[in-house]
């Protein structure tokens, strides 16, 4: 497999500066192609802190994606990208033309059956209020699939817990209410739908040094990967018993209710790890510690999922 390019869009048109989330990020317009708004591109650029280390955010979302693909899972296509020098990642724009993107929060606001009030927190100040599974599972009742969705997903609700079992997978416990959207038509009576996955780069250990990496990967630290991985909890969704459960519990009790165990119990039996290896390996400046610990981490994560969904 061909290694993938990082391109570089220091000349790209400059569109708007994106608003939403705390981190830095700009719209930009391939000169390649027209100004429809899919040839729209987020440029994110990696995270350098004070001390000069780069967390490496643009290589997690990438993967993340190339994972979400292997899998069938709606997602923002992700290239990787540098601008004025600063590398960083592409998501192209998941709005198609005649349509405009609410972010979870307000649609689940708007939503009149659903008892979330987007105010006040809960689990320590890292979920708001009522922001349940439940709750978002009643909120896409009606909606549609994403566009250009493939595979078995019959809907919206099935289509959000295949984005509850991709960050399973890839250990992102930040699904929070601004993280997912829907996409509503701006005039005419087509059908709304659920946006496809999005901002999926806290996942993957992204934030740790390698040195650590190397430290779990040998054993020594957290239970090696599989302790590491289970620490990975829903802390953003609001629960009704006190014990937090970890992402792969989550996602697997999330098929029981939608009822897609048979279809995800055969994805992830005959998923084909080489995959994942074979595109790491393709990731362009990536230590081999970072490589072999997302390759670990993956292998790890779709086993202990596969199992969960049988005992759920």
């Amino acid at each position: 497999m061909a290694g993938y390019e990082r391109v570089d869009v220091s000349d790209w048109k400059f569109a708007v500066e994106e608003t939403a989330g705390r981190s830095e990020k700009v719209w930009l317009v391939d000169p390649a192609d027209s100004e429809e708004p899919r040839n729209r591109w987020l440029f994110k650029p990696v995270t350098i802190h004070k001390d000069g280390s780069i967390q490496c955010g643009d290589l997690s979302e990438k993967i993340a994606a190339e994972v979400a693909s292997l899998l069938g899972v709606p997602s923002a296509e992700i290239r990787l990208a540098k601008r004025a020098g600063r590398d960083g990642s592409l998501s192209r724009n998941i709005r198609p033309r005649g349509y405009e993107l609410h972010s979870g929060h307000v649609w689940m606001s708007a939503s009149p059956d659903v008892p979330y009030p987007g105010l006040g927190w809960v689990n320590k100040g890292r979920a708001a209020a009522g922001y349940s599974l439940r709750n978002v599972l009643d909120s896409l009742r009606d909606i549609g699939a994403p566009p250009e969705s493939k595979g078995a997903i019959r809907g919206a609700q099935e289509t959000f817990v295949s984005y509850l079992a991709l960050d399973a997978i890839i250990a992102n416990a930040d699904r929070h209410e601004n993280n997912w959207g829907i996409l509503r038509p701006i005039v005419g009576d087509a059908k709304t739908l659920l946006a496809p996955a999005y901002d999926n780069e806290n996942s993957l250990g992204y934030q740790l040094p390698d040195a650590h990496k190397t430290l779990i990967l040998d054993g020594a630290k957290s239970g090696g990967v599989e302790g590491w991985a289970t620490r990975g909890q829903a802390v953003r969704f609001h629960h009704t018993s006190e014990a937090m459960p970890d992402l792969v519990a989550f996602a697997a009790n999330a098929i029981k209710e939608v009822g897609t165990q048979d279809e995800w119990e055969q994805k992830l039996g005959d998923f084909e790890f080489d995959l994942v290896e074979e595109m790491v390996s393709a990731i362009p400046q990536m230590s081999s510690v970072a490589r072999t610990f997302a390759v670990k981490l993956t292998h790890t994560n779709i086993e202990r999922l596969r199992h969960a969904i049988r005992d759920a």
